[in-house]
């Protein structure tokens, strides 16, 4: 059975999964709902409570928030992604957490300013939220560098879920023009993600559609 995930192109929280499927070859049915309607869309109201996307809908069973997804499809798919071991489940379990609560705040807080509000008429960015978030971006886009300067991924020298997930947010500072280059293991660690198949779901070349992320 084919399943649909639910997106809004511009959302890196949806690109995320995207990659993933297309990477492992799952069969899925790519939905874009009309942005600024799903809060009054009581059908996807029951698939997600929260009003947002992604959403993954597999037979009855509907799995959001975007991380969760990403664990749902690896499952899915009988991939190592998501580890069988314990000790490594817990060890992704610990970088997708990071990446929820410390990266993605950061990274995507430049996001919001350079590049949705400007394409939702929100007003200008705020160049001093811009300053604070950049300063946590370079706190950790630091932790990551750090982290890679041991190991060919996030956890340990093989690809999992976590490459997915902190990937696609990094993938953003293209758009929003946050320098990276000093931190050379992320480049390097960006250019081997780069060359997997579905990666390019990742990496628009520009954004063209509206944003809703989970």
């Amino acid at each position: 059975m084919t399943m649909k995930l639910h997106i809004l192109p511009m959302s890196p929280h949806a690109r995320k999964a995207m990659a993933l499927a297309e990477y492992l070859e799952l069969p899925v049915e790519v939905i874009i709902p009309e942005f600024g309607t799903l809060q009054n869309d009581e059908a996807f109201l029951q698939k997600n409570p929260n009003a947002k996307v992604p959403v993954l809908e597999d037979g009855d069973h509907a799995e959001w928030e975007s991380n969760s997804i990403l664990c749902y499809l690896a499952e899915k798919a009988g991939s190592d992604l998501w580890p069988q071991d314990a000790k490594q489940q817990h060890e992704v379990y610990r970088w997708l957490l990071w990446e929820a609560a410390h990266y993605s705040p950061a990274v995507l807080g430049v996001y919001f300013q350079k590049v949705i509000k400007p394409l939702l008429n929100m007003g200008e960015p705020d160049h001093a939220v811009i300053q604070e978030k950049l300063g946590f971006t370079e706190r950790f886009a630091k932790v990551l560098d750090d982290r890679l300067a041991r190991q060919a991924f996030v956890v340990g020298d093989n690809l999992t879920v976590a490459d997915f997930s902190i990937g696609a947010i990094t993938e953003t500072t293209k758009l929003t023009q946050i320098d990276l280059s000093a931190y050379e293991n992320i480049q390097a660690w960006l250019l081997r993600l780069r060359a997997l198949k579905g990666w390019s779901e990742i990496t628009p070349a520009r954004e063209t559609s509206l944003p809703l992320a989970a």
